[in-house]
């Protein structure tokens, strides 16, 4: 995906991060915009630096239905707002990594999650074709499923830095996503 097609991959009114920036603003300037954003992003990749305003995020808390207490936290979900600049670079950086290293050496064919072409839908149809064969074949079939809350959230950030580089990610790319989610980078 070039430069381009990561600003046009945006609906042109999506709402704005704290930089008041929407998509469309991003989508109507024009080939001297273009080169001016190749040119920072670049130099973020190479200093593996985020600039201070593509951090900032502003954080909208919606109700979730159905909840009997309103007063636990749990019952919001958060929406964050964040720069469509970081957002675009995100989906270029995303890009390549699935073009050159992904294709080299594929995730797990059961992962599902951040999978081309599979879903939740898929994973469910996959579990559902299983019990209807052992079903079928008169045997038992047992199903273990577990919800790790926050397990995103908690993940440690050696062992993400270790699976990139493992699957042979560019160490500048590498560098730049740890920087990006170090919460004490300043």
């Amino acid at each position: 995906m070039d430069e381009k097609e990561a600003i046009h991959s945006f609906l042109s009114y999506k709402t704005a991060g704290p930089d008041g920036i929407f998509p469309a603003l991003l989508q109507c300037g024009g080939k001297a915009l273009i080169v001016r954003l190749v040119a920072i992003m670049r130099a973020c990749l190479a200093l593996k630096y985020v600039p201070r305003g593509w951090r900032e995020v502003k954080v909208t808390f919606i109700p979730k239905p159905g909840k009997s207490d309103y007063t636990d936290p749990k019952s919001y979900r958060p929406i964050s707002l964040t720069s469509f600049l970081l957002k675009t670079m995100e989906r270029m950086c995303e890009r390549e990594l699935r073009g050159s290293a992904l294709m080299n050496l594929p995730l797990h064919d059961k992962q599902y999650a951040y999978s081309l072409g599979k879903s939740t839908e898929s994973a469910l149809h996959q579990v559902t074709t299983k019990i209807e064969e052992a079903i079928q074949i008169k045997e038992i079939c047992l199903g273990s499923f577990i919800d790790i809350e926050g397990a995103f959230d908690r993940t440690n950030f050696s062992s993400i830095k270790g699976a990139l580089s493992r699957h042979k990610f560019e160490p500048a790319l590498i560098d730049w996503i740890v920087y990006m989610n170090n919460k004490d980078c300043s």
